[in-house]
């Protein structure tokens, strides 16, 4: 404690302790500054749809059933993401990738799959479409790249208003905005 308290004495009597301490925060403060401003990858992906259909086949036979699941991945960070890796419990008899990107399948000794991508740029998405008429889709165990993990969310179809309503809701945030900066101002210097 009297360490603390001879320090700030001594940075009070002595410009080059103050100029030090200062320049050390400004140092600090554009580091985290930085550090918040500087781009990195965020992959998110979820399930937006799975299915189960019995196809009928000819009369003597029971009907074919088939699951279908649908799941998006998207980075929405603003870097790329690196050495995307997918990793399912056991290989689905048949995957489709949209938006056509190469791809490496991975089969490990225990059964799971990996499905790697080399990069993925920001703003970028790509749609599995599993099927699957020998039994259940599998599940998706791992979502990972250079740099982290993928974050699960949950995707549901949304409607998109017209580029008017977008634009209207736009300026009443804006608007409201606004407001509420003009009125804490006028609360501060009521205050005062």
């Amino acid at each position: 404690m009297t360490t603390l308290t001879a320090l700030f004495a001594r940075l009070q009597t002595s410009d080059e302790v103050l100029a030090a301490v200062v320049s050390l925060i400004l140092t600090g403060a554009g580091f985290l500054i930085l550090r918040l401003l500087a781009g990195r990858p965020i992959i998110l992906w979820g399930d937006t749809s799975e299915s189960h259909f019995l196809l009928p086949q000819n009369q003597a036979s029971s009907p074919l059933s088939v699951h279908t699941r649908t799941i998006w991945f998207q980075n929405t960070g603003r870097a790329p993401a690196d050495e995307v890796e997918v990793s399912l419990n056991y290989a689905p008899q048949h995957v489709e990738v949209f938006p056509h990107v190469p791809f490496e399948r991975l089969h490990r000794e225990d059964g799971r799959i990996i499905l790697r991508f080399t990069r993925m740029n920001p703003k970028e998405y790509l749609m599995f479409n599993l099927f699957s008429a020998l039994g259940p889709i599998p599940q998706i165990t791992n979502v990972r790249f250079i740099g982290g993990n993928g974050k699960k969310v949950t995707y549901q179809p949304q409607r998109i208003f017209s580029r008017r309503v977008q634009v209207a809701v736009g300026v009443l945030i804006l608007l409201g905005f606004a407001t509420a900066v003009y009125l804490l101002i006028r609360l501060i210097l009521l205050a005062m």
